[in-house]
């Protein structure tokens, strides 16, 4: 028997060896990604069943306030009463909020607690107070706009552009709000009494709604 008849069935097992090694590592490899996929999946619908069942409560409270604002009926108290309410959820649910929304929310949240402490010194009057609420209610309206896109609210700006209105418009107003009353340094903000649009009215919308219209027409 030469070598060469030698060797020939030693490699056949090296090769079938290192075959089944590649193939096992390769089925180990595909199993954990999707066990993997799996768990993100699984995970992400607790989170949103969680928000689903969270976050009307939420919405009643910023809507329930915006039609307080709508009928001229706010006054300090309901204010005061409106930001405890904001309070507790957040105390209770502020971890299933996105980054985005997060910071929306503490934003907003600093704001009326500086709003108040003015209101409180007497230093804002009844007219001034009129004023704020309606810009309040303009900052409501981002508020609701971003936690009916994490529930995927039909209408609704996507993720990614909602971020961009967020960062654009929402977040240098309500920075513009808290400088004034001396909350933040002021640091290039918009001049106080800029008009700000409402998510709906901005190019960044109409354009997102116009695309849906045109493919739903194409349909």
């Amino acid at each position: 028997m030469d070598k060469i008849t030698i060797w020939i069935p030693i490699v056949s097992v090296l090769i079938s060896v290192v075959t089944s090694v590649i193939i096992t590592t390769l089925r180990n490899r595909t199993e954990v990604a999707k066990l993997r996929k799996q768990l993100e999946q699984q995970y992400a619908k607790s989170l949103f069943d969680k928000r689903l069942e969270t976050y009307p409560k939420l919405y009643n409270v910023l809507s329930g306030y915006a039609k307080t604002i709508q009928y001229d009926q706010q006054t300090i108290g309901n204010l005061i009463q409106f930001r405890n309410a904001l309070d507790e959820w957040d105390s209770q649910n502020a971890l299933l909020h996105t980054e985005d929304t997060s910071r929306l929310a503490g934003k907003f949240r600093d704001y009326l607690k500086k709003l108040i402490a003015k209101s409180e010194e007497s230093q804002i009057d009844t007219e001034e107070l009129k004023k704020e609420a309606r810009d309040i209610k303009k900052i409501i309206a981002w508020f609701e706009q971003t936690i009916r896109t994490e529930i995927g609210i039909l209408g609704t700006l996507p993720p990614g552009e909602m971020r961009d209105e967020l960062e654009e418009v929402a977040y240098k107003f309500i920075d513009e709000k808290r400088e004034r009353l001396g909350l933040v340094k002021k640091a290039g903000l918009e001049k106080s009494g800029q008009e700000f649009p409402r998510p709906w009215e901005t190019n960044k919308y109409k354009n997102w709604l116009n695309r849906v219209k045109k493919t739903r027409s194409q349909a």
